[in-house]
């Protein structure tokens, strides 16, 4: 069992290192900011929220990942935000340090656009304790390149929108800078930096007399060197959204099933999902756990926007 689990975790972990750099988390529906700079700012509210996820569970240093992100207005139709990420599994540690930028318009009344750039930091380092391992046969540039620890930076960009307080949509691109070293192709800049991407799309059906919300949404992604993944999300709030539930399942890598709770104490919220594979591996794994703490409250403009209306008073 314990080469068992050093071989898995050295292929996952050492030989993909050149795999995703973006954090697979199941609640990115709950807050695209983790993927998608168009976001910043775009609500009018300051939201600060950490992730938490477990995979794998049942297996001694399992992959765990941990995200802190905060997005907001800091000026009329613009927004700043920051995601500090971090990553373990067995010896490999990864690290994340982001900064989004982001500005937000009126394209018409009632449809609000958003266009954000990120820089990032990463950092990927293995632990030392790897050569003292006996199947490991040592010399291999890239593992003894990740001792070291490696470093570079990168970019991402994207657009997000939101129609009538219903329709949600974003794109992104992530991995612009690495997109473009690694390429030896003769593809134009344009092809080379969009060939990672992200797209998101849902649909909020507000049933006031019944005081549910339903939100159904569809999320995909092209990584680097990851396989195509597709997350498709049903959640439902309900008693003035203190109460939500949901199904969540994504297409790819052998397919995942989950179960999402959560509730919601004014501006606080905790929401919790359990997820199982549908690949063999699983039969030796007892699912992923993923837990997302939330705390928003709303910037100053839209502070004096909603006391503006409190004060208007009614039409006849």
């Amino acid at each position: 069992m314990k080469k068992l689990t050093f071989i898995l975790f050295l292929v996952a972990g050492v030989v993909g290192l050149q795999a995703q750099d973006e954090a697979i988390f199941t609640h990115t529906f709950l807050n695209p900011f983790l993927v998608n700079p168009g976001y910043t700012g775009i609500t009018g509210n300051h939201q600060i929220q950490m992730h938490m996820n477990n995979s794998w569970t049942g297996f001694q240093n399992a992959p765990q990942s941990y995200a802190l992100t905060w997005n907001g207005p800091v000026a009329n139709n613009m927004g700043l935000g920051m995601v500090l990420f971090t990553e373990k599994a067995a010896s490999l540690t990864r690290y994340r340090g982001q900064l989004s930028y982001g500005f937000n318009f009126l394209v018409k009344e009632d449809f609000r656009l958003g266009i954000g750039l990120s820089t990032e930091f990463h950092q990927e380092r293995l632990s030392a304790s790897v050569r003292d391992n006996p199947l490991y046969e040592g010399s291999d540039p890239l593992v003894e390149d990740r001792i070291d620890g490696a470093q570079w930076f990168d970019a991402s960009m994207g657009v997000m929108g939101d129609y009538q307080n219903r329709v949600f949509f974003g794109l992104s691109t992530s991995n612009m800078i690495r997109a473009r070293l690694d390429d030896v192709d003769d593809d134009s800049f344009a092809q080379e930096i969009f060939n990672y991407w992200m797209a998101q799309l849902g649909y909020r059906f507000d049933l006031t007399e019944y005081d549910v919300l339903l939100e159904p949404s569809v999320f995909l992604r092209k990584t680097r060197n990851a396989p195509f993944l597709a997350d498709f999300a049903f959640r439902a709030s309900f008693m003035e959204r203190r109460l939500t539930g949901g199904l969540l399942y994504r297409a790819g890598s052998g397919g995942q099933l989950g179960l999402l709770v959560g509730t919601r104490f004014n501006a606080f919220s905790i929401l919790y999902s359990y997820n199982v594979g549908f690949q063999r591996f699983q039969q030796y794994s007892n699912g992923t756990h993923e837990i997302t703490l939330s705390l928003e409250f709303p910037g100053k403009a839209l502070k004096a926007k909603q006391a503006a209306a409190a004060e208007t008073p009614p039409t006849e």
